[in-house]
């Protein structure tokens, strides 16, 4: 997020996929390692709200929307309201239950979109791609 609010939108994008790879290995370790808490799985949840929720939209609205009207944060808002409502569905959905196998769409896999969220061109023209259903450029 301090990348995005620098205008360093390309390396912001990047540690957000980055934060997807270590994502997929925390739990992995956890469970090998028998050394998954509750608490570790909490905290797991708050870091992916963060990681595929809050920054992914901080780095869209530094991209697209702050040179917007007033209420331009309101699109953002909904992608975080969406995320956290995504994972908490899950967490409920698997609560007592082993995770031993991946159902439906929590908010790590939302990773791909950060993966898909910039590329940067030549002479300044960026274009982001958000969940593959529409495209901006500018």
């Amino acid at each position: 997020m301090v990348l995005a609010s620098r205008g360093e939108f390309y390396r912001a994008g990047w540690y957000i996929f980055f934060a997807g790879v270590l994502d997929a290995l925390d739990g992995r370790v956890a469970r090998l390692s028998r050394t998954g808490t509750r608490f570790g799985a909490e905290l797991d949840s708050l870091v992916d709200i963060v990681s595929f929720g809050v920054a992914p939209a901080f780095l869209i609205y530094q991209l697209e929307f702050a040179t917007g009207g007033q209420a331009e944060w309101i699109f953002c808002y909904f992608y975080v309201m969406a995320a956290a409502i995504r994972l908490a569905r899950f967490n409920i959905t698997q609560a007592g239950r082993a995770k031993r196998y991946f159902i439906g769409p929590a908010v790590a896999r939302r990773r791909h979109d950060a993966r898909d969220i910039l590329s940067v061109h030549d002479h300044g023209v960026v274009s982001a791609r958000v969940s593959g259903s529409f495209r901006v450029t500018t």
